[in-house]
């Protein structure tokens, strides 16, 4: 790579310990240009190169069946932000943070004890992110800083619930958080958690205000979304009209990965929904057409739960993405039928205080494609308009 070629020699005219200073995930360096990660050489899950207050987003595969993502920020398109995550639960895996005289931590057994222990620090968090309800349990982000990488904050996320629990990792009778277990590192500027997160620091504490019990669950739609990811669109749902009558908006995490409504035209009162889902799996993908997949596609309501409204989920159509000459990337759309429902009481799950939106999620990895959210936000105004419309139109 061009870029990495530059970089190396320019290194070689700086001490020996200059490049080695920078804070880096496996070969994921801080400061990098995105010119230096071409997609297609790097073991892609998904991307989106232009998401919201000028970041690019490509998520990586990692060892151990994990994950990685890294964060550019505009304008100089540098790596501000990687976040290494625990996915595979099924086996513990290393760290890849590469710290000076600290052996590499270990997701699913190190603990933030340890952590603190090993570094000679308690650490502190960042104030609006001490704590963060998760469905059957709680997250921590607790946050380091180093005097030999000066422009770089650390950040472990540990977790104590009742997925932990089941493995025999934590005890949910006797919760104590210096016990909780390590399941994300974070890396970053340390203007980045500022700008997304908040500026203001407080000491580290292992009893943390807890939330009141009635009040446990943060109630809003983006606390479903996995942990490290941000709202690729933020539009409500829109009326199409061509080449018929529905409403659609597209995914929470994959702007293009869209859910559909299309009203009946026999009474304008059912719905048929479906929704597309992208993948670089393409081959994989083509071989599933027609056949039931491993999914579930739900409804969120209050206090983290989820209604399946279909499972499996049927893979009507796959097919290749029109990318000119099919050179990169390998790139296939599902168009996956979830069935036909009420249309009038789809949309006024708007106005209902206990319900947050759709998700589409996967059991099993299946041909690459990855979960993904929509909210209720415009349902009720564009469902409302598109069954007028329907009926304006009805034979």
């Amino acid at each position: 790579m061009l870029y990495r070629i530059i970089i190396g020699l320019l290194v070689l005219s700086l001490s020996p310990a200059a490049y080695a200073d920078e804070a880096s995930v496996f070969d994921y360096w801080l400061g990098d240009h995105i010119i230096d990660y071409p997609l297609s050489e790097l073991d892609v899950i998904t991307t989106d190169l232009d998401s919201f207050e000028g970041q690019s987003f490509i998520r990586v595969r990692a060892p151990n069946a994990n994950e990685v993502v890294l964060t550019f920020r505009r304008p100089r398109n540098t790596l501000q932000y990687i976040e290494h995550d625990w996915i595979n639960r099924e086996v513990t895996s290393l760290t890849a943070l590469d710290l000076p005289e600290v052996p590499e931590f270990i997701f699913g057994q190190t603990r933030i004890a340890d952590i603190q222990s090993a570094l000679g620090q308690q650490g502190f968090h960042y104030a609006c992110r001490s704590l963060e309800q998760i469905s059957g349990g709680m997250l921590s982000f607790i946050s380091f800083e180093f005097s030999s990488r000066r422009d770089a904050v650390y950040t472990f996320v540990v977790e104590y619930s009742r997925d932990l629990a089941n493995r025999g990792l934590v005890d949910l009778e006797e919760i104590d958080l210096t016990q909780a277990v390590l399941v994300g590192t974070i890396v970053s500027r340390p203007d980045y958690p500022e700008d997304f997160w908040c500026a203001d620091r407080v000491p580290y504490t292992a009893k943390p205000a807890l939330p009141d019990a009635k009040t446990s669950v943060n109630e809003s739609f983006e606390s479903f979304l996995p942990l490290g990811t941000s709202v690729a669109d933020t539009e409500p749902w829109e009326v199409i009209t061509d080449p018929e009558v529905m409403i659609a908006k597209n995914g929470a995490l994959t702007w293009g990965d869209r859910l559909f409504l299309i009203p009946e035209l026999t009474d304008c009162s059912g719905a048929a929904i479906f929704l597309w889902a992208h993948t670089y799996d393409d081959e994989k993908l083509l071989a599933l057409e027609g056949r039931d997949i491993d999914a579930a596609f739900n409804l969120l309501l209050v206090e983290q739960k989820r209604v399946p409204l279909q499972s499996p989920v049927l893979l009507k159509h796959a097919l290749y993405a029109p990318i000119k000459a099919r050179s990169w990337p390998p790139f296939a759309i599902g168009s996956l039928s979830i069935g036909t429902f009420d249309l009038e009481r789809l949309i006024e799950l708007e106005k209902n205080q206990s319900a947050f939106g759709f998700s589409l999620e996967f059991s099993t990895d299946t041909a690459g494609m990855q979960d993904n959210y929509w909210s209720l936000e415009g349902l009720y105004e564009a469902g409302s308009e598109a069954m007028r419309l329907c009926r304006e139109h009805k034979p």
